[in-house]
């Protein structure tokens, strides 16, 4: 999530409407998920993706958010939207107590006058947290193969891509 911060209001700025709503419904799947992971669930695949999301504990206070960013007809409303659940998020993060609390103020993102979530507090807070050697020293930290499927990155560092097709062969 931390590397498409701007992307739904920067496509929505160029008048990219159908980008923006595109990007904003990945926003909100990379949130859900986030929701399944704090509250230690599984997340099933997308047929049940949103029938279990509304059994998690913080469905109530995130539902509503989620489907304001996917029915806002513009990019301003799903940018404060997102920027709003990604507070809400980082307050559930210190909720769990596995690093030290992080702010949930919104600032504006940097060269823009929109508000995002300062999202690299808590990568930061959270790779310094982890304990074991061989996790700490990973040269690529793309996550799971759910999470590094879709990475922002994953089409731009050319060594990550040749040295997955040499896993794959």
């Amino acid at each position: 999530m931390a590397d498409e911060l701007s992307y739904q209001a920067r496509s929505g700025e160029a008048g990219d409407e159908l980008g923006s709503r595109v990007i904003a419904a990945r926003m909100v799947e990379f949130m859900m998920k986030l929701c399944f992971l704090i509250e230690r669930k599984y997340f099933p695949y997308s047929k049940w993706f949103g029938t279990a999301f509304s059994h998690l504990n913080c469905a109530k206070q995130m539902q509503s958010l989620l489907l304001g960013i996917l029915q806002s007809d513009n990019w301003q409303e799903r940018q404060h939207l997102i920027a709003e659940a990604q507070s809400k998020l980082g307050e559930m993060h210190n909720a769990l107590h596995i690093t030290e609390p992080q702010s949930t103020e919104l600032a504006e993102f940097p060269g823009r006058h929109y508000k995002v979530l300062d999202v690299s507090q808590y990568i930061n807070a959270l790779s310094d947290a982890i304990q074991d050697k061989k996790l700490k020293e990973l040269h690529y930290q793309l996550g799971s193969v759910d999470q590094f499927i879709q990475h922002a990155r994953i089409n731009h560092v050319g060594d990550v891509t040749r040295q997955m097709k040499c896993i794959i062969r």
